[in-house]
């Protein structure tokens, strides 16, 4: 649990001895029905434990005994003194000053705080970002930090240091560990900061709007502990609207990306002294430490690297241990992590997608304190989506940046990380090697497996290495070795898996010839023995850098002919190369090429310098020639010829102007001043000092510079302003000014001259450092004004002077503390606003009145006038709810006007005695009294007021809890009207029978929105409703009789375990419900169960009743009275939706526009993808958006296939498969031809393809073909690539690297492949191919060095190979199942040598058997007979495809 990694003491080890927070002493007869018992109320309420003497005694005590030990034990007493107390003032106001005055005093007492190491500083920071409680307005501040390090405790004590300034509190602790539901997280919340136990919601949806409506005038402070999603933050406080001003929200996370852009506080780790001094009070306890045990102290903490969590775990292992198990247990920590603190920091682990947990172990493992690009890199190469993913463990606190821009992480969290890739005991099934003897025991024993994925030792020292444990590792990406002196012989093989190759010191004369890295981005084998890295050409598509550098026997360079990416190239001193390919000069994005000090270089045909920034000849003694130039020169290439025997420069770069001297300097052409200024450089003779464009920009505040100091910069800005004419003379762009020094050891750049750099100073003998100046751009901000509603919730009624010091004051206390919005008519309209005018708009308004009648209550007009209105609203259509409460009069009184009543009304009617309307008005105000008593009220003569109030607060709650459908949400919910237009005439209201309607669509389209949307606008059109949410999980999770009971107690408005099998609910549910209308929503089932005991059928409900269910099944109601079917949202829709998730209130900057499109259209109108996207890319800066999407377009998410992958799921063995096929292979192909192939492994392939299109997943377009969304298609290819052994092979890379490393092929069932790369096929690869049942190749570049491919798997069903290579098919193919054999345009000249039967094969219908050659004989048995071909081709007029 979160609260488990608290870095302190816990709270009740330090808690004051008091047993009762309060000792209320008073005279019961004069105020325990009143003043008192509200007192005691709200001290209850505060949550301060109050001692009332009259009550709380148990029977059968002392009295006096126990009076005596309760005063004891109290920390605070009050003593009320009752005599004329109370009229001083108003009565609620004073008992609310009260307790905030005992609530400080209890607050205050909390000791246990002081003893939290380190916690003043906390504080006083986090009290700083909370800006004032007392100001106005909301906050949410996050709490940040790595796991362990205390977030949890600190948010206890905030929280308990400033509850007693708000009028509710709530601490929601360890919300990731909730198993609930988000639900039931609002129900606590409600409950605690509205004092009432009542489960009001059972969806998320509801809690949402009930949060905001309820919540929004009260000043509240709320923890949310531990968030790990952001739909928590949003489900408990998604906006600040939803809470009063003052309000404060503490989060604390471990991902700071959830807080957004709202303040964080980032808790670092203890400082050494609070690091000791919090190990110390656990490893000793009370106890002073022996000095003995400083060192060994120190030494502790120094591993704990002052993480709470970490000290205070081995403080309690320390604790009563002698020194010499302290001696013996470091050694132990120091050698493996503790596996307690281990398992909490792994949390932050497992909540990681499976990419960042790759890149995590990486980082962890091998390349923590590595510079920041050189990681990216790496990463990168492994197609790991690096940006983003790093990101998240910064954000997760896993990894953090240092200043000198290198990757860093704790010690423990590093410990963490090689913990989980330890857990395989066996280093052979680790995936990750960075241990020396770890690597040597593999190759020694031969026990590498699949599971290695990266090697990185810093060196290998034995003879041998391992061709048999090398050749298993399939999906090693990385290699990487510095040094390996001491190995014998060559390296028989090398997985062609590798993405990323470093080995320093390679012992070897070439690499395997067999190595065929088609992945391979970055090789480095500096310092190595090799002569050549291997003969002919390597196909090495993605191949960046080629680091050959110091390869002293290195006679000759590769052919880069297909390494089209290659970008940088070192074969800088190897001395004994001789020539440089030629193919160099295909190199078309080539940056830096370094020949240095090459001195055998004769050769060196040519270049391609259309990328080329920098080349360097230097010292290429035997090289004479300079390469021919293909491509256009680029202005700011640098190239470097210095004591090279170049003689002569091509025309092509004197035509450019680029002239290139012995010492590398570019000159310009013609440019005298130019080039004495290069030529004093050169010489040596320039000013020490180079003071390069010292102007001062408008935005530099520093002292003016000495001009006497930089003695060079009139001449360098004369310089400056020729070159500025140079170049609109020449009409060309002048690049970047290379100054360098004579031997070559640093360079400085200036940027275009038409903006140079502002020089921070001029040190004596060393260069100016440039310093750009930043652009200064508005930054836009925008705020949004809380606005409150007018609408009133409650309106009351009552007489001001007979109860608005007491029982109303109390009364409307109690109801705004439970956040119920109350319209008081004397105490809430505004100065200047007209009463008469104002209450009537106010009492129209409101949903309930409560009409407060007291002895004097008919002496007034006004209030006799008011209850003429809200009878008058009662009788309305969506009339309002009259409640009446008797506080000090019976209740017949009011009814028949009688006592005190009758003496006002003989008053009123003496008044008007010659007033024709205005008797009628008095009757008027007898009928609305006679009406009202006789409604359902409260009589509140006898009894305690106090208890009284709270039963009304609890029943208005109760009501509105339950009633109120808050419908101001729908008017941001996209493109809803339409279709609740639609529904609303699918459900026909008007008509007085039972109907049932299904809502049907695919994953994520907003089935569930739409259905609450509708539910909330017509439930109250029924006498119950009742929303049952998300169905299938909950049938999951609990019985189907628990559903039957939440639906029972909501129609029936009584909470209760009604039955406890399905079949008695079953039969309750057509019992009790049979007379009454109703609506119900059975969201998302996926069984046919959930519809038959939830609702099945019309008879078990009243006439008029309705239910909806929505689903991504057509099949479970196909028998409903209609369908709905939800589309995806169109374009402008989308976008919408979109930027209500991306931006929130804001309005998009015109940056984002383009990239926003991209987001919608790989969406292509699904909501679900939409939200998930926007709310991802929300608070981004633009160029995180550029990574974010280019990794959408790449990988999409995996949070939004686990929701789509839940109709997969569901799907039976044989669907999933079919599915899958079409999915990965068949999507756009005409209807026809999907069945042909599908029938030839499934005959019941026309059913499964009907569910699939029932269960949305597939669908028929208008010109049959079939077709899917693109996310679903994606959501497919993801399960097979999420398979440990995949399934399908659609591309062509993932075909090579099967067929190269022999990979375990058994699981594999198809292959489709369309490519024009070159296929090579292995022979025990194949064999394995045991479950193939369809193999389609397009392709006529394969190796086809035998006569015939060696081996084909008997299980193939459809077969079709378009320009087969081979003469032959395999004598031992005897494929029995085959259905389609399709081979036309192929080198076949015999199909086999002998007679085949094939008891499948099929001619029915269409092509299904196509013969290779016209002259070939082919016979063999077919299941509707002999087929007998002899020279006739039957689709000889087909033309061969180019």
């Amino acid at each position: 649990m979160a609260s488990s990694s608290s870095s302190f003491a816990s709270d009740s080890q330090y808690r004051p001895l008091w047993k009762y927070d309060v000792f209320l002493s008073f005279r019961g007869v004069d105020t325990r029905r009143t003043f008192t018992g509200y007192l005691y109320e709200g001290l209850k309420n505060r949550g301060i434990f109050t001692f009332q003497d009259d009550k709380r005694l148990e029977n059968g005590d002392s009295i006096p005994e126990e009076l005596l030990k309760a005063i004891e034990e109290s920390q605070v007493a009050l003593v009320i003194f009752s005599k004329n107390y109370a009229t001083s003032r108003i009565e609620s106001e004073y008992i609310h000053h009260i307790v905030d005055q005992i609530s400080v005093l209890c607050k205050g007492s909390l000791s246990y705080i002081k003893n939290l190491v380190g916690i003043d500083t906390h504080f006083k920071n986090i009290r700083s970002l909370l800006a004032e409680l007392q100001m106005s307005g909301v906050l949410i501040v996050g709490i940040w930090g790595m796991p362990g390090v205390g977030k949890t405790t600190i948010a206890r004590a905030i929280f308990d240091r400033l509850s007693y300034q708000f009028e509710a509190v709530c601490f929601l602790a360890d919300i990731k560990e909730n198993k609930c539901g988000m639900h039931s997280l609002q129900n606590i919340l409600l409950s605690e900061l509205l004092k009432e136990k009542d489960n009001c919601v059972n969806n998320k949806e509801d809690g949402r709007s009930l949060l905001a409506r309820r919540l929004r005038f009260k000043k509240v402070l709320v923890v949310l502990d531990d968030i790990d999603h952001i739909d928590q933050l949003d489900y408990l406080a998604g906006n600040l609207d939803w809470f009063g001003n003052g309000s404060r929200i503490i989060a604390t996370t471990r991902d700071k990306h959830l807080i957004g852009k709202n303040v964080v506080y980032e808790l670092p780790t203890l400082h050494e002294h609070d690091a000791i001094k919090l190990f110390e009070r656990y490893a000793f306890k009370e106890q002073v430490s022996d000095k003995c045990f400083k060192e060994l102290t120190l030494e502790v903490v120094s591993h704990a690297k002052c993480l709470p969590l970490a000290l205070k775990v081995f403080g309690c292992f320390f604790h009563e241990r002698d020194i010499t198990e302290w001696r013996s247990a470091i050694k132990q920590i120091n050698n493996n992590p503790n596996s307690e603190i281990v398992e909490k920091l792994k949390i932050s682990y497992d909540g990681l997608e499976t990419i960042q947990q790759s890149i995590f172990l990486d980082i962890a493992c091998f390349l923590r304190g590595r510079r920041k690009d050189y990681v990216m890199q790496i990463l990168e190469s492994c197609d790991f989506g690096a940006d983003i993913g790093l990101s998240v463990l910064i954000d997760k606190s896993l990894v953090s940046i240092s200043g000198n821009n290198t990757i860093e992480m704790h010690d423990l969290i590093q410990d963490m990380g090689k913990y989980v890739v330890k857990k395989q005991k066996d280093p052979g099934e680790r995936s990750r090697l960075w241990l020396t003897k770890d690597f040597e025991e593999v190759m020694i024993n031969n026990t590498g497996t699949k599971a290695v994925e990266a090697i990185w030792v810093p060196n290998f020292n034995r003879p041998r290495f391992s061709k048999e444990a090398m050749t298993i590792m399939q999906r090693l990406r990385i290699l990487c070795i510095h040094d390996s002196n001491c190995l014998n012989g060559s390296i028989e093989y090398l997985p062609n898996s590798l993405r990323w190759f470093v080995w320093n010191n390679y012992p070897c004369e070439s690499l395997p010839e067999n190595f065929e890295p088609q992945k391979l981005v970055h090789l480095d084998l500096s310092l190595s023995s090799l002569h050549h890295l291997w003969m002919g050409k390597k196909h090495l598509p993605f191949l960046q850098k080629l680091d050959l550098r110091d390869s002293r026997s290195l006679m000759q360079t590769p052919d880069f002919t297909w390494m089209p990416n290659l970008k940088y190239l070192d074969l800088s001193y190897c001395r004994n190369l001789s020539e440089v390919h030629h193919s160099l000069g295909y190199s078309r994005e080539l940056i830096e090429l370094n020949l240095y000090n090459c001195g055998r270089l004769k050769r060196f045909p040519c270049v391609n310098v259309e990328s080329l920034d920098y080349m360097d000849l230097e010292f290429c003694s035997s090289l004479e020639k300079f390469p021919i130039i293909f491509g256009t020169m680029k202005p700011e290439l640098k190239i470097k010829t210095g004591l090279s025997g170049i003689k002569d420069l091509p025309s092509s770069v004197t035509y450019q102007t680029h002239i290139i001297n012995k010492f590398g300097f570019r000159r310009y052409k013609d440019e005298p001043e130019l080039e004495s200024l290069l030529q004093m450089r050169e010489n040596n003779d320039e000013p020490t000092e180079h003071c390069i464009g010292t102007k001062r920009s408008r935005y530099d505040n520093s002292e003016p510079r000495d001009e006497a100091s930089c003695s060079s910069s009139k001449k360098q800005r004369e310089v400056g302003s020729k070159m500025k004419q140079s170049k609109m003379q020449h009409n060309c762009k002048l690049g970047p000014w290379y100054f360098e020094n004579n031997a070559g050891n640093s360079a400085y750049v200036a940027e275009q001259l038409e903006c140079w750099p502002v020089i921070d100073e001029c040190v004596e003998g060393k260069k100016a450092v440039p310093k750009r100046v930043n652009d200064i751009s508005n930054s836009k901000s925008s705020h949004i004004t809380k606005q409150e509603e007018q609408r009133g919730t409650i309106s009351r009624n009552q007489i001001g002077a007979d109860t608005r010091r007491t029982f109303t004051g109390h009364l409307y206390e109690g109801l705004k503390s439970r956040g119920i919005f109350t319209f008081l008519d004397d105490k809430r309209l505004e100065d200047g606003d007209s009463i008469s005018e104002q209450l009537l708009k106010a009492i129209e308004e409101s949903q309930v009145a409560l009409i407060v009648f007291s002895r004097n209550y008919a002496t007034s007009r006004w209030c006799l006038n008011e209850l003429v209105k809200i009878m008058e609203c009662k009788e309305e259509e969506n009339g309002q709810t009259v409640i009446p409460i008797f506080y000090d009069v019976d209740p017949s009184h009011v009814r028949y006007q009688s006592e005190s009543f009758a003496e006002a009304f003989a008053k009123h009617e003496s008044r008007y005695k010659d007033d024709v309307e205005g008797m009628q008005k008095v009757q008027g105000w007898r009928t609305a009294l006679t009406a009202t008593a006789n409604l359902k009220g409260y009589d509140i003569r006898d009894g305690i007021e106090s208890e009284k109030i709270q039963q009304i607060v609890d029943h208005i709650s109760s009501k509105f809890c339950k009633s109120a459908r808050f419908l101001s949400y729908l008017q941001d919910v996209v493109g809803i009207n339409a279709h609740l237009e639609e529904l609303k005439s699918l459900l026909q209201i008007e008509i007085n029978n039972v109907r049932t309607v299904g809502i049907w669509g695919i994953g994520g389209v907003g089935k569930t929105t739409i259905a609450k949307a509708i539910f909330d606008t017509l439930s109250d059109q029924f006498k119950a409703a009742c929303f049952l949410a998300d169905v299938k999980e909950n049938a999951r999770k609990n019985q189907l009789y628990s559903l039957q009971n939440t639906l029972l107690s909501e129609l029936l408005k009584k909470k209760d375990d009604y039955v406890n099998n399905k079949y008695d609910g079953k039969c309750m549910i057509q019992s009790r419900l049979c007379s009454m209308k109703v609506l119900i929503v059975l969201d998302d089932i996926d069984e046919r169960d959930h519809l038959e005991y939830l609702a099945g059928g019309v008879g078990w409900f009243g006439n008029g009743s309705r239910v909806i269910v929505t689903t991504r099944n057509r099949q479970l109601i196909e028998n409903n009275d209609a369908i709905y079917e939800v589309q995806t949202l169109p374009d402008h829709e989308a976008m919408q939706l979109f930027n209500q998730h991306a931006f929130k209130k804001e309005v998009p900057d015109e940056c984002f526009k383009k990239l926003s499109l991209e987001v919608v259209n790989q969406a292509n109108g699904l909501p679900l993808a939409l939200k998930v996207w926007g709310s991802l890319l929300h608070k981004k800066g633009v160029d995180r958006w550029k990574k974010i999407v280019d990794q959408i377009k790449k990988h999409s998410n995996s949070e939004i296939f686990e929701k789509l992958k839940i109709s997969y799921d569901g799907l039976e063995p044989k669907e999933q498969k079919i599915f899958l096929d079409i999915a990965c292979f068949f999507r756009g192909n005409e209807r026809k031809e999907v069945m042909q192939i599908v029938e030839s492994y499934d005959s019941g392939a026309e059913d499964i393809l009907e569910v699939l299109i029932d269960k949305y997943l597939v669908f028929i377009s208008k010109y049959d073909v079939v077709e899917m969304h693109d996310l679903i298609e994606d959501m497919g290819k993801y399960i097979v690539k999420m398979q440990k052994e995949p399934s399908r092979i659609w591309n062509a890379e993932d075909f090579e690297d099967v067929m190269m490393d022999n990979m375990e092929t058994r699981a594999i069932e198809v292959i489709w492949l369309w490519t024009s790369t070159k296929l090579s096929f292995s022979k025990e690869a194949m064999k394995n191919m045991q479950s193939l049942r369809i193999l389609c190749i397009q392709t006529h570049l394969c190796d086809s060095k035998e006569d015939s491919i060696e081996y084909l798997s008997n299980n193939l069903c459809w077969f079709d190979w378009h320009k087969y290579p081979w003469k032959l098919l395999p004598e031992n193919f005897n494929p029995r199942r085959l259905v389609h054999l399709d081979l036309r345009w192929s080198s076949l000249h015999d199909l086999w040598t002998e007679t085949k039967q094939f008891l499948s094969l099929r001619r029915d219908r269409s092509k299904l058997l196509l013969l290779p050659e016209e002259n070939t004989r082919f016979q063999g048995d077919a299941k509707f007979g002999v087929f007998v071909s002899t020279g006739i081709n039957p689709w000889k007029d087909e033309a061969e495809p180019p």
